[in-house]
């Protein structure tokens, strides 16, 4: 029986980042409270008394108080920069956050009243700046920083500095072109998952070329060895893939792949590929799901409680949101929903997720929102805009992003969604091509109930309240160029107890709670009890 890896403890930074908050955080753990029974593999913490709650969740930019930085360049590629992965990378508690723009990498570590520069990187060539990632590359049971770059790598910090090791997974390109020369993005994306469960991470090698190259899927072997096979990367056909997103498509307890094409038009629409038994097999003809965009980022979630996870594409001149269903087609509700916050062809938009951000209990969208030009360059025709932060009322999505503060103007790429200050409330970072990042911390718990689940990559997690049930799947990804620690947030709105709660592992190994217990806390699932 093989261990399933990347399922470290999730960061406790606790009430430690009190001080960057405008309110009282009262997130103290509840004094004398005596813990539920869970199921073995089911580890609880304490619930948390909100001692003065606010009636709506609100939020503080603080991102340049903070010292995050970008890299200034005018005439900067709009397809590289503004990369991040929010994870414990010192294995210290504490989140830290690794940034990639054109020209260098930065690493904050968190220090519990905030993050500290502690490593500034130049690349030694901008075209070898891909996504980064996590995943266990090692099998050591932490997440490693992955780097797609012409040098993939992967790493984690070490006496303060990260270290890093390299990827050897074969040559991208056809043998033909000049790595030295051509001014070209090699690699896109590396994507790790465990697609047949033998405890090896596999990768999923995203390579943006319309000519000669198409993806790859990897898979682990051990001891840092990968293989792959051409009669399975040929049906990826030679396209334009610019993000994928894992989720389980068929609820069958493993991970299906969706990939986002850019140029869709000419290269052919987006593909969903249904994972057996390890083995990725093309199901776009089956989806309804084979856009034809020009898409930049992809997000899989049930935003309507009905168990089946449902995408939104976030793409040039619009972004669109497909209901997912038992037959495994997928019905596009867009405008129905109004869910596509892109006003003009050459607005677009670029990471895109689904989170719950005022703890109702229904899932809202945030997309981080740009335009072919970083925001700086002087020959861009368009004015630098905010992201866009659609909340969830009633089936329908309102903007709320000037109301709640939210409307930094930038070109923005990768968003993130997880509760750093651990005040029950979703803090947002946002990043831009150039520009520092936007980081806005709540300022405050509130009324609104929740609970936070982590565990293994493809965890499903059904939580029931008030008679509603949500599911979540638990994974790094947050969208294009972005990725963050394996948990998944559940707002509980009124309601105080959680009547149930399923967790369904990687495999299909199913733990139940017995009976109702309180919200405001957090579980951690492992795969051995």
């Amino acid at each position: 029986m093989h261990t399933r890896r990347g399922t470290s403890s999730p960061p406790l930074t606790g009430c430690l980042l009190a001080a960057w908050a405008a309110g009282p955080l009262g997130c103290a753990p509840e004094p004398a409270a005596e813990l539920p029974t869970f199921p073995a593999g089911v580890n609880a913490g304490a619930a948390q008394v909100c001692s003065a709650p606010l009636d709506t969740p609100a939020w503080e930019e603080v991102g340049e108080t903070l010292g995050l930085r970008g890299e200034e360049d005018p005439e900067g590629d709009h397809t590289i920069g503004g990369t991040v992965v929010v994870e414990d990378l010192d294995d210290d508690g504490l989140l830290d956050l690794f940034l990639g723009h054109k020209d260098v990498q930065r690493l904050y570590l968190g220090t519990g009243e905030g993050f500290r520069e502690a490593e500034t990187t130049s690349l030694a060539r901008p075209v070898d700046l891909g996504t980064l990632s996590l995943g266990d590359v090692d099998g050591d049971g932490l997440l490693d920083v992955i780097a797609a770059e012409l040098h993939p790598w992967f790493g984690r910090v070490r006496e303060g500095r990260l270290e890093r090791t390299e990827l050897v997974l074969g040559a991208p390109w056809d043998g033909q072109q000049s790595t030295d020369t051509e001014p070209i993005l090699l690699l896109k994306a590396l994507l790790p998952a465990d697609l047949d469960g033998d405890g090896h991470l596999d990768l999923f090698q995203l390579l943006p070329d319309m000519i000669s190259r198409t993806d790859r899927m990897l898979h682990g072997r051990g001891q840092l060895t990968w293989e792959w096979f051409e009669e399975e990367s040929a049906a990826t056909g030679l396209r334009n893939g610019f993000d994928a997103v894992w989720f389980d498509w068929d609820r069958d307890a493993d991970l299906d792949l969706y990939v986002v094409q850019d140029m869709g038009a000419e290269a052919g629409g987006n593909q969903l590929f249904e994972n057996r038994d390890g083995w990725l097999v093309d199901r776009s003809a089956d989806c309804a799901c084979d856009l034809a965009v020009q898409g930049m980022g992809g997000a899989a979630a049930d935003f309507n409680h009905d168990g089946w996870a449902d995408l939104y594409v976030a793409a040039t001149s619009q972004n669109l949101l497909l209901a997912g269903s038992a037959s495994g087609a997928f019905v596009d509700v867009t405008q129905a929903t109004r869910a596509n916050p892109i006003d003009a062809y050459w607005r677009m938009g670029w990471g895109a997720i689904f989170a719950d951000l005022d703890n109702d209990g229904w899932l809202d969208i945030v997309s981080a929102t740009g335009d072919l030009w970083p925001s700086h360059n002087p020959d861009s025709p368009v004015e630098p805009r905010p992201s866009a932060v659609l909340l969830q009322r009633e089936g329908l999505f309102e903007d709320h992003t000037v109301a709640l503060g939210m409307d930094r103007v930038g070109s923005w790429r990768g968003v993130v969604a997880h509760d750093l200050n651990e005040d029950g409330v979703l803090d947002l970072l946002i990043t831009d091509t150039v520009q520092r990042p936007s980081l806005y911390l709540s300022t405050g718990c509130t009324r609104q109930g929740w609970l936070e689940v982590s565990g293994p990559q493809g965890t499903r997690v059904e939580v029931t309240a008030d008679g509603v049930t949500q599911t979540a799947w638990i994974e790094t990804q947050s969208s294009s160029t972005a990725s963050h620690p394996l948990s998944a947030h559940f707002g509980l709105g009124e309601a105080e107890t959680v009547d149930a709660l399923v967790v369904t592992l990687p495999g299909g190994e199913e733990r139940r709670t017995s009976g109702a217990f309180s919200g405001r806390r957090r579980i951690r699932v492992t795969e051995n009890p």
